[in-house]
């Protein structure tokens, strides 16, 4: 019965008799035959017609788990990429158009007065109470680096009259007075004067790095955006247009 692969629960099932029983008579035939495993046992003793057959039948077991294994593992890759790139596809999408309100205090501009800012991370932005993809794509292990030419191309309209707007990129370092301080990392143009209430506003513009970034960290590599001077009413700006590309 061993030799035909019957398994000793079988056996002892079969002749009604104990497991440990045939446990028992199979080790003692082991030590008798000079071998210490079941191959073993089926190399010495089996048929030569019979261990061909056995190992073609595992052979064939073999093909039929590799063909049943292979496309299911490609359709589980393919459900995970797609799902993968569903969400990302719904959620992490550059919003259009950009519609941005300024709440935080800006740098001080070039006339010595203090605007409203907002704040582009190069990975990702808060939007609408979600983080976005960004407009701004600088590599994740990147820093701006000096001697980098950056170019700003944007079409706006604002909800009301400010008398400039400034971008530029700027290093946020931890220490200071106030826990954190700004470093100026480009020149920092002022694309707009005197804009108007409902106008639509189009412009590219240049800027060079002028000094490297601290690190690779997000806060230290901010594109920064100032509309000035403070206004009584948070400014908003639609952007239908809000491209930062390295040259």
């Amino acid at each position: 019965m061993l030799l035909e692969g019957i398994k000793p629960k079988e056996i002892a099932f079969r002749l009604d008799i104990k497991y440990d029983t045939v446990a028992f008579h199979r080790k003692n035939l082991y030590e008798k035959l000079g071998v210490n495993t079941q191959n073993e046992f089926f190399v010495k003793y089996l048929p030569e017609s019979k261990q061909t057959e056995e190992a073609e039948a595992g052979i064939k077991r073999k093909k039929i788990i590799i063909k049943i294994a292979v496309p299911l593992a490609f359709a589980l890759i393919a459900v995970f990429a797609l799902s993968y790139a569903f969400y990302f596809r719904a959620r992490m999408v550059i919003p259009n158009p950009i519609v941005l309100t300024f709440t935080g205090d800006g740098p001080i501009g070039l006339d010595g007065s203090r605007g409203w800012q907002y704040i582009i991370d190069r990975g990702l932005f808060f939007y609408e109470n979600e983080w976005r993809a960004s407009p701004y794509r600088l590599p994740r292990r990147e820093r701006l680096t000096e001697g980098d030419i950056y170019f700003f191309t944007c079409t706006f309209t604002s909800d009301v009259d400010i008398r400039y707007l400034e971008v530029g990129f700027f290093d946020c370092v931890t220490g200071g007075e106030h826990g954190y301080y700004w470093t100026q990392l480009s020149i920092n143009p002022r694309m707009f004067f005197n804009i108007e209430a409902g106008v639509e506003y189009s412009s590219s513009i240049g800027m060079m790095i002028t000094t490297t970034a601290s690190s690779s960290a997000d806060i230290a590599n901010r594109f920064i955006i100032v509309v000035g001077p403070k206004t009584e009413n948070n400014p908003t700006l639609t952007f239908t247009q809000f491209e930062i590309t390295k040259r």
